[in-house]
């Protein structure tokens, strides 16, 4: 498995914004088209009279910008935005555009050159946008000064010419000019009084976009390593799910050459892994031992602590143990070191295969369900212990059932009568024993198959926050 300092170097921005370049280059291409669709919107103003501009100037620079525009779109569409150097193609060629529009219509939007400043921030280059922040204040300073000669002047800006007055489709440049406002002192006024605050606010726009793109680098980073190492958890969760169902019997039936009784069980986890265990295994040719068994909590300590819980149970069990004398020593065992004071709740029988005996003790644990030959599941209120693990030297008592030939016997974590429907409404007891009772005459499997479909119905797709574990026997012979 990868190395927490491993995912950090495996992680480069490189690999994660390929894909994020190559969207903000569909991006630019948008925005170019866009500042394309505002001149021509521009040209339609002026044509509907309401406001003024010079036509053959107009034609001029808007012709200057559709052919740049024009062939960077169609080369960044060509290659579909997959090269390395359309971003820079496109960042600038817009830049230069804006320049443009910056000569002629300075006036008008001053600050159009903050747009590639703030479009170049999509593609998370602190790089890249300081490059188009730099290249921003030299086009503004050079569109600043041939504003004065070629473009539409901000009159606003200069004083002498207070008292002009101006007439339609005249040049103001030629009535400053004839009232002796050289060019020079034209050209100092624009940097003067427009370069300059524009200037300021580029500085604080700079450092913002700068911080937001490097933000967003770091971010997209960070987000890139969680979601690999999320990956990775649920790969590991995954296998120890597999692992935690394998360590359960789950090949049915298991005990082909016993034809004496009918088992079947099942374990369906609110998580990936879950605290909630059942086993059955051969003690002697005569001994069949039978565990029902909920670890409190959930997720991999609850794992950890059932896969020891159930590894001592069925070693004490192996040593010809009643059920109660099982669960003392498991549970003065398991209080050992238990610094998480983790507990389980116990089910625990030993049955006699040649008489039907069964000897049982309960830890704490859920009332089994009992169905005599011939006749309906019931509740069997047996006598409570304390829960395992949860304080040491407890004494636990044994009961005995006589199953006769027919006689069923279902245990259960508590994840069934609590399973929860869209109405926070419980499935219960009486719904349980409903389900049991739905057709108790089948076998061991169709009836964890019955119980099953009533609790999917009930629930009706509502999130589960609890196991739910079934084991169902029944004698036979």
């Amino acid at each position: 498995m990868k190395t927490e300092k491993e995912f950090e170097t495996s992680i480069t921005p490189e690999k994660l914004f390929w894909k994020n370049e190559v969207k903000s280059n569909h991006l630019m291409c948008t925005v170019l088209v866009l500042f394309w669709g505002l001149w021509l919107t521009l040209g339609l103003f002026s044509i509907l009279h309401i406001f003024w501009l010079d036509f053959k100037s107009f034609m001029t620079f808007f012709g200057l910008t559709t052919a740049l525009m024009a062939p960077a779109i169609g080369i960044s569409v060509y290659y579909k935005g997959e090269k390395k150097w359309i971003k820079t193609m496109l960042t600038y060629v817009f830049l230069i555009c804006v320049g443009i529009f910056d000569t002629y219509l300075g006036y008008n939007l001053k600050l159009m050159l903050v747009v590639p400043m703030l479009v170049s921030v999509r593609y998370y280059s602190r790089r890249l946008t300081w490059s188009v922040c730099i290249a921003s204040f030299i086009v503004m300073f050079i569109s600043c000064i041939l504003n004065t000669i070629f473009g539409e002047v901000d009159l606003n800006m200069i004083d002498v010419i207070k008292e002009v007055t101006l007439l339609p489709g005249v040049d103001p440049r030629e009535i400053i000019l004839a009232e002796g406002f050289d060019e020079a002192k034209l050209v100092w006024s624009q940097l003067q009084f427009g370069f300059l605050p524009e200037a300021l606010v580029l500085v604080l726009l700079t450092i913002m976009c700068v911080k937001i793109a490097g933000r967003s680098q770091n971010l997209v980073v960070q987000q890139a390593q969680i979601s690999a190492k999320t990956a990775q958890l649920e790969t590991e969760l995954n296998l120890a799910s597999s692992i935690q169902s394998g360590l359960l019997p789950n090949i049915f039936p298991p005990f082909p050459d016993r034809h004496e009784f009918d088992i079947y069980a099942s374990m369906k986890p609110a998580k990936e892994i879950g605290g909630d265990f059942y086993d059955f295994f051969m003690i002697d040719e005569d001994h069949l031992a039978l565990v029902m068994a909920d670890v409190s909590g959930k997720g991999v300590p609850a794992a950890l602590f059932m896969m020891i819980s159930k590894a001592l149970l069925k070693t004490q069990s192996q040593n010809g143990h009643s059920p109660a004398m099982v669960l003392e020593k498991v549970n003065n065992q398991l209080c050992e070191n238990n610094s998480a004071e983790m507990f389980v709740t116990v089910w625990l029988g030993i049955y006699e295969i040649s008489t039907g005996k069964l000897v049982a003790a309960n830890a704490g644990h859920e009332y089994p369900a009992i169905r005599r030959a011939n006749g309906l599941f019931e509740l069997y209120k047996d006598k409570h212990g304390f829960v395992v693990a949860g304080m040491e030297n407890m004494t636990y008592t044994d009961y005995e059932l006589q199953l006769e030939i027919g006689d069923s016997l279902f245990v259960y974590t508590d994840g069934l009568p609590e399973a929860t429907n869209t109405l926070d409404e419980q499935f219960g007891y009486d719904r349980m024993l409903e389900a049991l009772n739905y057709n108790p005459y089948a076998d061991m499997k169709e009836l964890l198959a019955t119980v099953h479909t009533h609790v999917d119905t009930f629930v009706n797709g509502a999130n589960q926050f609890d196991d739910l574990t079934m084991l169902a026997f029944q004698r036979k012979i």
